[in-house]
């Protein structure tokens, strides 16, 4: 007998949002892969400030596709780590992380804070994902 329950934000599971995120980033859809990558966002460590009580970190060339799809998201921070010519540095353009980016990709790391809101919203979109058959 066919399953025919519908997901929701409450009822989708970790595992589930991963298996998608997985078969998603296989296929390309990176816009899919970074919605469940909000889906499943860690709660900040103690004291950690910005925008959001979760993060998304990313670094390389994922950050900087990500911080393309969500450029103006209020807690969106590119980074650079320290490097032997040049000590760390926040708060980077999406056009200067990316000349960083061109010399040494490792050098460049993304935190996206986001509300427990956001996580919810990008819970659904998995969800719906999942109902339409995708994943």
């Amino acid at each position: 007998m066919p399953n025919n329950t519908m997901l929701t934000a409450e009822t989708i599971t970790t595992a589930q949002i991963k298996a998608l995120m997985t078969e998603q980033s296989e296929a390309g859809d990176y816009a899919q892969e970074w919605l469940c990558l909000r889906a499943t966002a860690a709660h900040k460590p103690a004291g950690h400030g910005g925008h959001g009580d979760r993060a998304v970190v990313l670094s390389g060339w994922k950050a900087l596709e990500y911080a393309r799809a969500y450029a103006g998201a209020p807690g969106l921070v590119i980074s650079k780590y320290a490097d032997p010519t040049e000590g760390a540095r926040t708060g980077l353009t999406l056009a200067e992380a990316t000349e960083i980016a061109k010399e040494d990709p490792g050098l460049i790391w993304i935190e996206d804070g986001i509300t427990d809101a956001d996580r919810m919203e990008a819970r659904e979109a998995c969800a719906d994902a999942i109902n339409a058959g995708q994943g």
